[in-house]
């Protein structure tokens, strides 16, 4: 049985008034705090911008309607908080531009009124967004995260945690697009209550992504879920991990959503988590 008769899916963005248009990352958007570890987050946008050909937008955000008080990259006050951004933009030959809003960074992965395409933001042990909790990546947000590790990597492979959700399909989507646009092999992983649900999964699963030409596979792993996915990635397989927010049985073990939560909390490996 085919789950996905009428893919490929078409994601919409936030306005609800825009036409809808298949999945593409065209602007990814950053913060700029101003602190050190700005280049950890700047080095993976700089990343994907390449891979995808995307623009980056830095966003300071000045909550209360002025500048925040922070340090430019080199630990000298700055009186142009953007410089070190827009220099390395430049260096890489990325396109970028700049914004300074009023609002939480909560606010703007929910409102995405800058019409983003992805969020990448800093969620290391040693620094994390100020102001952005572990929670905020689980509220309903208006676009991909991409959650950073203290420590850069270079992505050159990638996985998806799937489980026959909408959220996964979705997810999946969003994979195939990735690696397709920089040549990223995907491996979908699956772990399933039973054997038949795992053939049924992989089934379908393999039917979508045998028609695309991109390098794909499906695994199957054993335990519970999140132990099974936290394992595989510390085994240093791939280097990215997707996922959905939620999953068929988001109030039940072994949803995705209390998966998700689970991955954000013990992950130092880049976590893509996809609304």
């Amino acid at each position: 049985m085919n789950f996905f008769p009428n893919w490929p899916i078409t994601i919409k963005r936030s306005d609800p008034t825009a036409p809808a248009t298949p999945m593409e990352m065209r602007t990814i958007q950053i913060p700029v705090t101003g602190h050190p570890e700005d280049r950890i987050t700047r080095q993976y946008a700089l990343y994907f911008g390449k891979k995808l050909g995307a623009s980056l937008l830095g966003i300071h955000t000045a909550v209360g309607g002025r500048f925040s008080s922070t340090l430019e990259s080199s630990g000298e006050p700055g009186i142009d908080l953007f410089a070190s951004f827009e220099k390395d933009c430049l260096e890489r030959g990325v396109p970028c531009r700049t914004a300074v809003r009023a609002e939480t960074w909560e606010a703007i992965l929910k409102d995405n009124s800058l019409q983003a395409d992805l969020t990448i933001v800093p969620f290391g042990e040693r620094f994390r967004l100020p102001g952005f909790r572990p929670k905020d990546a689980l509220v309903p947000s208006a676009l991909p995260l991409l959650l950073c590790p203290d420590r850069y990597i270079d992505i050159e492979s990638m996985a998806l945690a799937y489980d026959g959700s909408d959220a996964s399909k979705i997810a999946l989507e969003v994979a195939v697009h990735l690696s397709e646009k920089a040549s990223w092999p995907l491996s979908v992983l699956m772990v399933p209550d039973d054997q038949q649900q795992g053939e049924r999964w992989t089934d379908d699963v393999e039917i979508y992504i045998d028609s695309l030409p991109i390098n794909g596979t499906t695994i199957i792993l054993s335990g519970t879920v999140e132990k099974a996915l936290h394992r595989f990635m510390k085994e240093g397989s791939v280097e990215l991990l997707m996922m959905g927010t939620h999953g068929c049985r988001m109030h039940q073990p072994g949803s995705i959503g209390r998966i998700a939560a689970y991955m954000i909390e013990k992950a130092d490996f880049p976590l893509l988590m996809v609304p």
